[in-house]
């Protein structure tokens, strides 16, 4: 029984101590590091009254509830939908033009996941990047390979994007190595897109 009990304290003890590390975690993702610690506590017992008070109407026997499982989001009620304009459009964009040319295939060197395998639904698409994929879906492969020494013979792409990812091209940002002409990797991606004439 001594024994018992120890466990089941010793386990109210860490889901504590986890609970508080993701509420902790909440706060410093969601305000930063120097976040207005008073704004940022009182949506915090704002949250926890909430949460109470869905305790008590909560009666569908198909939905646990757990401290374990809570993550604080505190920052989504807003009085308007929020976007980040700059990837917004290009993409929007990106598709556009996708879904008019109809490739066979088309490639992709270090571009958004999320907007790859959403294009990947229409035409199929290959991700080329340094950092390995870690989801499979159906018409998206991935191919490592960096910006710099692209694994493709020249003339050799037919439809090929690099989105917001030039600019970053010698900052180490992603594994890259530090070059302030980082941006010469543009002369690679051209070399590899058949030229139309």
């Amino acid at each position: 029984m001594l024994e018992y009990m120890r466990i089941n304290e010793e386990t109210v003890r860490d889901t504590l101590a986890h609970s508080a590390y993701r509420f902790w975690s909440a706060l410093r993702h969601q305000y930063g590091m120097k976040f207005s610690w008073v704004k940022g506590l009182f949506a915090l017992m704002s949250f926890i009254a909430e949460y109470q008070t869905f305790l008590k109407q909560s009666d569908n026997p198909n939905f646990r509830t757990s401290t374990g499982y809570l993550y604080p989001c505190l920052i989504d009620r807003t009085s308007q939908t929020p976007v980040e304009p700059v990837y917004f459009f290009q993409d929007t964009w990106a598709a556009r033009k996708l879904f008019a040319l109809k490739p066979g295939h088309h490639f992709d060197i270090g571009s958004s996941a999320v907007t790859m395998g959403i294009l990947s639904q229409f035409s199929p698409v290959t991700m080329i990047d340094l950092r390995p994929l870690e989801v499979s879906l159906e018409n998206l492969s991935f191919q490592y390979g960096s910006i710099l020494d692209l694994p493709f013979a020249n003339d050799s792409i037919e439809r090929l994007s690099s989105l917001c990812v030039i600019e970053h091209i010698g900052l180490g940002r992603y594994g890259d190595p530090l070059d302030s002409w980082g941006a010469k990797s543009c002369k690679r991606i051209t070399a590899c897109a058949e030229t139309r004439r």
